[in-house]
């Protein structure tokens, strides 16, 4: 079972609420702090089953949506995969990692 492109959509339209021009103007971390409670949200519904293309194209979303708002609140034009890598949004800014496989192909089998 993997969520439903409706729920995805819902996913992606909430994100860009949090993230909209409106929220420009509040701190930083507390729009950072809305999104990853959102996201943990989320995930936690629908990780108890192989999601895993669709945990993937949310990831990409999530991270694009991210970098895009960090330029735009400080006014500076292009995507900002250099200044803002993957790496860098999930340690520096705590964004929260969307997993992208089933908890039950980590465990061990006996």
């Amino acid at each position: 079972m993997e969520p439903s492109r409706k729920s995805q959509q819902r996913f992606r339209d909430e994100v860009r609420r949090l993230t909209e021009r409106f929220s420009h103007h509040q701190p930083e971390r507390e729009v950072l702090d809305r999104v990853n409670r959102y996201v943990r949200g989320w995930v936690n519904y629908f990780h108890l089953h192989n999601s895993t293309q669709a945990f993937q194209r949310q990831r990409f979303f999530l991270e694009q949506r991210m970098r895009k708002y960090l330029q735009k609140r400080r006014q500076i034009k292009g995507f900002g995969y250099r200044r803002w890598p993957a790496a860098r949004l999930y340690k520096e800014f705590g964004l929260c990692a969307i997993p992208l496989y089933a908890p039950y192909r980590r465990t061990r089998m006996p």
